[in-house]
């Protein structure tokens, strides 16, 4: 899954970096936990391994939306920092309602609380 879109990654790299995101991959071993059936893993763990693919891609502009989805807290820190460095010299455009992600970001746009045509405000 993480191959297919970064061919040119090293076995070395994917490794690393997905031993950065998660240490219970790292402790498993990359290629056991890449081995496994998609379905087989949890939803954190396929966000994980989603996050890995964008981020090996040798793109100048990469967009996530909501990274931090299915993520504890101590992961949503962990890979908010990962993400950070791993997207040093590009431009992101990350949808979030993480405080650590926002953080990241050298420009963040808070949108207003929506309000549907002619709802109260009261």
């Amino acid at each position: 899954a993480v191959r297919f879109v970064a061919p040119e990654a090293s076995d070395h790299e994917i490794a690393a970096l997905l031993a950065r995101l998660s240490p219970r991959m790292a402790d498993e071993g990359a290629d056991a936990t890449l081995a496994r059936r998609v379905g087989s893993l949890s939803a954190g763990e396929r966000r994980l391994v989603a996050i890995a693919r964008v981020l090996l891609r040798p793109a100048a502009l990469v967009a996530l939306d909501e990274p931090e989805a299915s993520l504890d807290r101590d992961a949503r820190t962990r890979v908010a920092g990962v993400v950070a460095s791993s997207l040093a010299g590009r431009t992101a455009i990350v949808v979030t309602h993480d405080e650590a992600f926002a953080a990241i970001g050298t420009r963040v746009v808070t949108l207003p609380a929506f309000q549907p045509t002619g709802a109260s405000t009261a």
